[in-house]
């Protein structure tokens, strides 16, 4: 219509429309945000859901900063009394935050002269799955609709805390 090769510009739009449609399917800088997960009905929704790995919310973690192994842990460590700087501990949620249950928290500590920081990673390799512990997944029909069991994982909650030196020798990840 406005003089220029048909087929040329039909190529260059055919290309321009396969790329724009591949940008935008490409998850954006850092992946697609995760589903955030808190309580027990969104576990169990999202168990029947997509099976993808999730994030816990803020409650979630909340109940990790006030459990007693974690407060009993961080108050050795910082009163210089830890046995092992870098380990790994249990907690048990199971009444508390049942769609946890029992879980498992790693760490590691590295100290300058004045200050020592403990990284923390909690819930490595947990997800929901099985939940009334039976041995299998629990899928089941309802009317016309049949719920498929997915379990899923969750995305380690990995948190760092700072604290003054209380004599633990210079390093990293020191035992």
């Amino acid at each position: 219509m406005t003089g220029g090769n048909f087929w040329q510009g039909a190529v260059t739009g055919l290309v321009v429309s396969g790329l724009n449609h591949a940008f935008h399917t490409i998850d954006p800088p850092g992946g697609k945000k995760p589903k955030v997960v808190d309580n027990n009905k969104e576990a169990v929704e999202h168990y029947y859901e997509d099976g993808s790995p999730v994030e816990l919310g803020p409650n979630t973690k909340l109940a990790l900063l006030n459990d007693k192994d974690y407060r009993r842990v961080l108050g050795a460590l910082k009163a210089g009394t830890a046995v092992s700087r870098t380990d790994k501990f249990d907690i048990h949620f199971t009444w508390k935050v049942f769609h946890i249950g029992d879980s498992n928290v790693n760490y590691s500590t590295s100290c300058t002269t004045g200050n020592c920081t403990t990284r923390f990673s909690a819930f490595v390799g947990d997800g929901f799955r099985d939940p009334l512990d039976l041995g299998f997944e629990t899928s089941f029909n309802s009317g016309d609709v049949n719920f498929m069991a997915k379990p899923y994982n969750y995305i380690p909650y990995n948190f760092s805390v700072s604290y003054p030196n209380p004599g633990y020798p210079v390093g990293t990840n020191i035992k």
